[in-house]
């Protein structure tokens, strides 16, 4: 009778344990990454307990987490590549303009010079044309004259 009184204590003693076993929150998994894991590994992704819910709950939340937080990353990322992509483009816009007005400058400088040159070859050609031409006239005016 006494080994039916002490196993009958035995097994009241495992079952009050099993049933007073502390239950941790979501939350707790959730700050204490130790116990998440411990109890992970002992639910096996399968259990029933209150512990193993709570284990899959804050697993869930955490992926979740996870996931928005890259989400906030990518999107400051691709915020940085937008911004320094506008500056890029303002950069190359004001490099162009620069360089459309100096060659726009060029071109003017050079048109004057060309223009320059022109009207200095018809001056020189109507002096040669005077130098060819204007002693016979002056000649035959003078035979003229006398």
């Amino acid at each position: 009778m006494n080994k039916a009184i002490i196993t009958a204590m035995l097994l009241c003693t495992a079952i009050i344990t099993v049933g007073c076993e502390k239950t941790y929150s979501v939350e707790e998994f959730k700050k204490d990454k130790k116990l998440f894991e411990e109890w992970a590994v002992r639910c096996g992704w399968s259990g029933t307990s209150k512990n193993c819910e709570n284990v899959r709950v804050a697993d869930h939340e955490l992926a979740i987490e996870r996931q928005k937080k890259a989400e906030e990353e990518n999107r400051k990322r691709r915020e940085e590549w937008e911004k320094k992509q506008k500056e890029e483009e303002a950069k190359r816009k004001e490099e162009y303009e620069k360089w459309k007005a100096d060659a726009e400058k060029r071109r003017a400088e050079s048109e004057a010079r060309g223009r320059a040159k022109l009207e200095e070859l018809q001056r020189i050609q109507e002096e040669n044309i005077r130098k060819m031409f204007g002693p016979k006239e002056q000649t035959e005016k003078q035979q003229e004259n006398d």
